[in-house]
């Protein structure tokens, strides 16, 4: 099985370096874990085609394309804040 190529988008990025070194490190970590299983390791956002991974209160919220085998980073944030955020996409 080929491994997923994970792209980072420059608003993620930038959200990324806003939170906690120790949050941070894990959402990496995290979204790291995707390479092989993006799918299996991620939970889908109800009424769209987004998936999400956790790391206490913060999210990443993806975007999984298969036949490129890419997982898009979209957007990184507190939960509280994530999915208002998400309404403008």
């Amino acid at each position: 099985m080929t491994s997923f190529k994970i792209e980072w988008h420059k608003k993620a990025i930038k959200e990324l370096r806003k939170i906690p070194r120790t949050r941070a490190k894990q959402l990496l970590l995290a979204v790291d874990s995707l390479k092989k299983e993006p799918i299996t390791n991620s939970l889908p956002l109800r009424g769209c085609s987004f998936r999400k991974v956790r790391a206490g209160n913060y999210r990443a919220i993806l975007q999984v394309l298969n036949s490129k085998k890419i997982i898009r980073v979209l957007l990184v944030g507190h939960r509280k804040n994530i999915y208002k955020k998400m309404k403008g996409k």
